[in-house]
């Protein structure tokens, strides 16, 4: 069976595959990497490594309502996730416990257009996105191996 963790950024709700989530944390703080897209950020220490920062609030996105605003301070809580060799720490504003995807309603993508979402679904009373951090995670390998000089 598998699950998903939701996870709220200021307030849009996003859910990953569980199983891609390693710990959660608390608030962590981060060292800015300068000349980095501003999806990724910085970095920030986990079990002795650094580890990428992955900034939602840059996430590309065409969402209904209000655009996401960057804040002041740290989220309280990190999610630190591993997927296609990748580790990527995640802050977030409220992380919920995991859900089984059997008992929610994945529904195709309607109510937000936020890149590398696979679909979306009913969160009490929100609509929360699932991410796809394995294609967000190849699209920027692939991007990088474009630009780099031949």
């Amino acid at each position: 069976m598998q699950h998903v963790i939701p996870f709220r950024c200021q307030t849009q709700w996003y859910a990953v595959d569980a199983s891609l989530v390693e710990q959660i944390l608390g608030a962590q703080n981060w060292m800015p990497v300068p000349g980095a897209p501003p999806m990724f950020p910085g970095v920030m220490a986990w079990r002795g490594r650094a580890t990428a920062v992955l900034d939602l609030l840059h996430l590309p996105q065409e969402l209904v309502g209000e655009p996401l605003a960057q804040k002041e301070s740290q989220p309280p809580r990190t999610l630190v996730a591993h997927t296609d060799g990748c580790t990527l720490g995640i802050p977030a504003d409220e992380v919920r416990e995991a859900l089984p995807v059997e008992n929610l309603q994945l529904l195709p993508l309607r109510l937000s257009r936020v890149r590398f979402a696979q679909s979306e679904f009913e969160l009490g009373g929100q609509i929360a996105v699932l991410l796809d951090l394995s294609a967000l995670v190849r699209s920027v390998i692939e991007t990088s191996a474009a630009d780099r000089p031949r």
